[in-house]
């Protein structure tokens, strides 16, 4: 008797510990166990976890060899660039007025001196803090209105340039920090779950709209012979905003303009990428859901991209 009581005891542990693994393990859609994977990735050529988070730029420019690309506030475009992460992790990402594809730096190869800069093979790298993606790209104002003086640019979305940040909804999106275009941090934002490949699955957020209020959406992506990019802003019954982009061309076709009125768009080629610009005015005052992805309906569609903002166009335009 002692011994098939201590047989059920065992069977009882061996069952509950079971249970405690399962738990631990999520059933993905094939049927198999894996890990929980919340669908944000690092730098694809990187390992680990010493590439994710927001990278802090370091730009080295040659005043006498200035790069011949301007960004939106007139200056040239970096000479060479190199990315921190947060882990410590050092990348270069430009080099002789390029982007190119990250190279991993060795902690021998550079330093950090006491105002803050980076030494790498003998040239002062600099960063700015305050920097953001308006220095590099910045939405015109649409036909019939003129650029104020000096404006003070704010995005109405948060996290433009920081795509694995909190502020930004996935979708079961994969995002994955790419290096730099004109500057900037790229990431390349794929279809990778089967189970959400329609294409409104996007990028997103929802700030608040303002009836008869002009805005513009903008963004930066990488030119693509495949892909397409579909825009979305909607809100049930009240906005339902769809435009699709060729990634070749530019070229605009609206799917839908339910709840805007005024929509227009311009796309024009910046560092050999498109930069694409959507006017529109919102009809009603609405949290409306506002963001982008590919087009592509399949395991693998992706997107390159960066700078996604939103402006209201009489904080930088008038009249």
């Amino acid at each position: 008797m002692v011994i098939v009581k201590k047989k059920a005891s065992i069977l009882i542990l061996v069952s509950f510990l079971l249970t405690l693994y399962f738990q631990s393990c999520g059933l993905d859609r094939s049927g198999n166990f894996s890990q929980t994977n919340n669908a944000v990735s690092s730098v694809e050529s990187g390992n680990g976890d010493g590439y994710t988070g927001k990278p802090t730029p370091y730009d080295f420019r040659n005043l006498t060899q200035a790069c011949v690309e301007n960004g939106a506030n007139g200056k040239p475009l970096p000479n060479e660039q190199i990315f921190i992460f947060p882990s410590g992790v050092a990348q270069l990402v430009r080099q002789n007025c390029m982007d190119i594809s990250p190279i991993l730096l060795d902690s021998s190869q550079y330093s950090v001196v006491a105002s803050g800069s980076l030494i790498y093979k003998n040239r002062t790298f600099v960063t700015n803090l305050s920097a953001t993606a308006f220095d590099v790209v910045a939405a015109s104002c649409p036909v019939g209105k003129t650029l104020l003086a000096n404006p003070n640019r704010t995005s109405l979305v948060n996290s433009p340039i920081d795509l694995l940040s909190i502020d930004w909804a996935r979708d079961q999106l994969q995002v994955k920090l790419q290096g730099s275009l004109a500057s900037l941090p790229v990431y390349k934002v794929e279809r990778v779950d089967p189970y959400f490949l329609e294409s409104w699955h996007r990028m997103n957020q929802s700030p608040y709209f303002v009836a008869g209020q002009d805005y513009v959406f903008s963004f930066f992506v990488k030119m693509d012979a495949t892909e397409k990019m579909m825009f979305t802003s909607y809100y049930s019954a009240v906005q339902d905003l769809r435009i699709e982009f060729d990634l070749l061309t530019g070229a605009a076709n609206v799917n839908s303009s339910m709840g805007v009125s005024n929509l227009t768009t311009k796309s024009q080629v910046i560092s050999g990428a498109l930069y694409i610009n959507i006017y529109f005015r919102s009809n009603s005052s609405v949290n409306a859901n506002i963001g982008l992805a590919s087009s592509g309906q399949f395991i693998g569609s992706f997107v390159t991209m960066t700078a996604l903002q939103l402006e209201k166009i009489s904080n930088f335009c008038s009249p």
